[in-house]
């Protein structure tokens, strides 16, 4: 009895492995449970895996909406339908940066909507400059306290 019990649970559980592959194809599921979220841009699979959400920046540790935008992440990673897209080695040689969908929404997009990241032009080419606006003009998160993109932007090149 408890060999059958085992093979049910295995074959539960198969089908949210079966599809997992590396980050860096062109288009690949996400690569099984996630682990840590890091910050508004960053997260870590079970496996070891670092993503780096691609084209755009959040809050650091100790920058205003930092618990804000990684909540904000979290909420929109809640889910098994995680695709990554266009990963490459980031800046640092540390983690795969991806254009990440969670239910088939572009995940960066999401975010900088919210106004809880910005776009970063330097490697989106501006990709999300329409949803920034958006975000700004409605005074959404980040936007509602200007010392928060001055504290963020103080410290780093934007473009």
């Amino acid at each position: 009895m408890p060999v059958v019990i085992l093979l049910l649970c295995l074959l539960l559980i198969h089908p949210v492995w079966a599809e997992q592959s590396s980050p860096n194809s062109s288009s690949s599921p996400a690569l099984g449970p996630i682990c840590k979220i890091v910050d508004g841009d960053t997260y870590h699979y079970c496996d070891g895996t670092k993503i780096r959400l691609d084209s755009v920046d959040t809050p650091e540790k100790g920058e205003p909406f930092y618990w804000v935008a990684r909540r904000s992440l979290a909420d929109l990673l809640q889910t098994r339908d995680i695709k990554l897209e266009g990963c490459h080695t980031d800046t640092t040689g540390k983690r795969q940066a991806c254009r990440v969908f969670a239910n088939g929404k572009d995940v960066q997009a999401e975010l900088v909507r919210q106004g809880m990241a910005w776009d970063w032009p330097k490697y989106s080419g501006g990709k999300y400059q329409a949803e920034e606006r958006e975000a700004m003009e409605a005074k959404r998160g980040l936007w509602v306290d200007s010392k928060a993109t001055e504290v963020h932007w103080g410290t780093r090149k934007r473009d």
